[in-house]
C-alpha cells in the first residue's frame, strides 16, 4: 500500500474519526487537534505494507492517541488541583505549640553559630 492510498483511506474515514473522537474526549476541539495529529502520524510512516483492514488501523490509532491525551490531562489536572491546594490554602494558624517549638529551634541555632 503506497502512502496516497494511506492517506487517501484516511480522508474517506476522516468523518467517522472525527465523531469517534469527539465522542471520546467530548470536545470537538480536541478531537480536530487529535484528528490532525492521526493524519500526521499516518502521513510520516514509511512502512504501511503491514496493514491489512485500513479503518481499524486508524480507529485503533485513534483510540491510542485519545487514550495518551486523556491520561495526560487527568495528570495535568491531579498536578495543577495539588499546586492550587499548596498555594492557596489558608495560612495555619499560630498555635502555641509551634510558637513554642520555632523558639527552641532559635535558640539551638543560636547555640551553634560561632559569635562574633
Amino acid at each position: 500500500m503506497s502512502e496516497s492510498e494511506l492517506t487517501e483511506a484516511f480522508w474517506e474515514n476522516g468523518h467517522d474519526l472525527f465523531r469517534f473522537l469527539t465522542r471520546r474526549l467530548k470536545c470537538p476541539s480536541t478531537a480536530r487537534d487529535l484528528a490532525q495529529d492521526l493524519f500526521l502520524k499516518i502521513k510520516g510512516q514509511d512502512d504501511t505494507i503491514h496493514i491489512r483492514n485500513r479503518k481499524a488501523y486508524f480507529f485503533r490509532m485513534a483510540a491510542n492517541l485519545s487514550t495518551d491525551y486523556l491520561r495526560v490531562e487527568q495528570r495535568r489536572s491531579e498536578i495543577l488541583a495539588e499546586a492550587k491546594g499548596l498555594l492557596w490554602e489558608p495560612v495555619e494558624q499560630r498555635h502555641s505549640e509551634r510558637v513554642l517549638i520555632a523558639c527552641l529551634e532559635l535558640v539551638c541555632l543560636e547555640h551553634a553559630l560561632p559569635l562574633p
